[in-house]
């Protein structure tokens, strides 16, 4: 073999493994997921929650629960856990808090994490253990949105770690 095939041969492999383990991480991409997909969690109080341009709120005087769909893909192989970072604002000392709860699909529950915040502008990080998020794993989150318009739920972006 000449030594021109050998440098060609060489490169061939290292281009297909490169190509590999840029497919390894596009399978880790980062999700973010708008909270018009939320809506809420008593069928009857559907009235209550607004979508506006950036979110949902809760237009009632009292506060409301919403639940959310929340997209990711099965975590890396090389991934400790994964994050899922919750967006949103509080006014008027207002508070918010959420849960992500992740089920097997069999719908066997997996975990939970939680938060509640009373800052004006929040970007909360979630860490959940690939215990927790399998690669069959299905999310969820619930939010308790503060009444008379003084929350908005942005959204969740999620990643790996």
């Amino acid at each position: 073999m000449t030594k021109k095939r050998k440098v060609l041969g060489i490169s061939l492999v290292v281009g297909l493994c490169a190509g590999a383990l840029a497919l390894t991480k596009a399978e880790a991409a980062p999700i973010s997921t708008s909270g018009l997909i939320c809506h809420a969690k008593n069928g009857s109080q559907n009235g209550d929650i607004t979508a506006v341009v950036n979110g949902v709120r809760n237009s009632n005087v009292s506060s409301r629960d919403v639940v959310c769909a929340v997209e990711r893909q099965p975590a890396a192989s090389t991934s400790s856990d994964q994050r899922f970072f919750v967006d949103g604002d509080n006014l008027n000392g207002k508070s918010t808090s959420c849960t992500i709860s992740s089920y097997e699909f069999n719908g066997g529950f997996l975990g939970s994490q939680s938060f509640t915040t009373n800052s004006i502008a929040y970007d909360v990080q979630l860490i959940m253990p690939l215990t927790m998020v399998t690669q069959f794993a299905y999310l969820s989150m619930t939010c308790t949105l503060p009444g008379s318009n003084n929350g908005t739920l942005r959204g969740v972006y999620t990643f790996d770690f």
